[in-house]
């Protein structure tokens, strides 16, 4: 008994780790339709939807310094709305999805990640 539970722990930790490998975990979120090529790129929306962009729009090389890109443009656009104050993230992290867990632990501390998650679509 000892040794079957420890096997099928091994087997679950096995598939866990190897789901984990970037190669692995793009082919499982497009196999799962969870991602494809396109929803690499991040989004980032206003409140009320009026700003958005994406990371392929800011400049910088590091997070940090796209980052304050994007800050400066988001301070920007509030100048001229001054009733849309939040920025938003458009990408969630999902314990469920196993296999995204070593990128999200990898970006825990990305700035990106810190910003509140909010549900949009494309008009």
């Amino acid at each position: 008994m000892k040794r079957r539970n420890f096997f099928i722990l091994a087997a679950v930790f096995g598939i866990i780790l190897i789901s984990n490998i970037p190669l692995i975990s793009v082919f499982i979120g497009m196999v799962t339709t969870t991602e494809s090529m396109k929803s690499e790129i991040p989004q980032f929306v206003s409140g009320s939807g009026n700003f958005a962009t994406t990371g392929a729009y800011l400049k910088g090389g590091t997070p940090e310094h796209q980052y304050n890109d994007l800050l400066r443009q988001f301070n920007a656009y509030k100048a001229e709305n001054p009733g849309d104050t939040t920025l938003y993230r458009t990408f969630k992290s999902s314990p469920l999805f196993f296999w995204r867990w070593y990128r999200d632990w990898k970006n825990r501390y990305n700035p990106f990640y810190q910003l509140p998650y909010k549900k949009y679509k494309k008009d």
